[in-house]
């Protein structure tokens, strides 16, 4: 019989935690590519998911009229088109709050 070695708890510890952070890693890819292929491209101008933490959404929007616009009038809509997407179970909410908004150039972006 081949004697077994037993593992240190560091080097277990250490494969659970990367298991875990790709498994995330992976559904905040997921959210944020729906988000960019779903959503009005007047909206993604002046938004940027940040976060995807406990299946809520957090969206950075760059001023406090966008906000209230999204808020309001494009939440539903938009929560409904990524549940659709992603699953209903995936995502229960989006937040938005205030943020400053840049282009890929790393430019902050015009009101």
């Amino acid at each position: 019989m081949k004697k077994v070695r037993p593992e240190l708890i560091k080097v277990i510890l250490n494969k659970v935690v990367s298991d875990l952070d790709s498994k995330i890693s992976s559904k905040n890819n997921q959210v944020l590519d729906v988000w960019s292929a779903e959503v009005d491209e007047r909206i993604k101008k002046h938004t940027n998911p940040v976060s995807f933490i406990n299946k809520i959404l957090i969206v950075e929007v760059d001023s406090s009229g966008w906000l209230f616009e999204i808020e309001r009038r494009h939440k539903k809509d938009i929560l409904k088109k990524l549940r659709s997407i992603i699953g209903e179970e995936e995502i229960e909410n989006i937040r938005f709050r205030m943020g400053e908004i840049k282009h890929a150039s790393g430019k902050k972006e015009d009101r």
